[in-house]
């Protein structure tokens, strides 16, 4: 698949360059860099691109608070995401989610248990990858 054709051509090059890159960021841990440079190809979007992209996004920003101990902020994003990408399993396009999914949901549960005071911090091993759409050969999670 060529990087043009990404997301079944939804994204223009220089556009899928930058969705390839944010996943590599994502996956590095670096989520508000990831956030940053998705949310210059959302705004130009329409739905569902628009909605799976802004899914991603919130996912990042909850991750973010992941590593900042703010279970109340993974609480509110995780949800907002989870109800953006939830529509589109198990794939979008040529990207697998469910996985994804799960993990998020993970860290939405555990985010409830910190805050009740039946847990006491977040497992950042279990941190997702995104993976990169199937074909597309970058520095992303295959």
């Amino acid at each position: 698949m060529s990087i043009v054709s990404l997301l079944n051509g939804q994204l223009d090059e220089e556009e899928s360059k930058a969705f390839l890159k944010a996943i590599d960021l994502f996956n590095q841990k670096y989520f508000w860099e990831c956030h940053e440079v998705l949310e210059e190809v959302w705004l130009t979007k329409i739905p569902p691109l628009k909605t799976f992209i802004q899914g991603i996004i919130q996912a990042a920003a909850a991750f973010y608070h992941v590593l900042n101990e703010n279970p109340r902020g993974v609480l509110k994003l995780a949800g907002d995401s989870l109800a953006k990408l939830k529509p589109f399993l198990p794939n979008y396009e040529e990207m697998e989610i469910a996985s994804f999914v799960e993990r998020l949901q993970e860290f939405e549960k555990k985010a409830q248990d910190i805050i009740s005071g039946n847990s006491t911090e977040f497992e950042l091993s279990r941190i997702p990858l995104l993976k990169a759409p199937k074909g597309c050969f970058s520095g992303a999670a295959l």
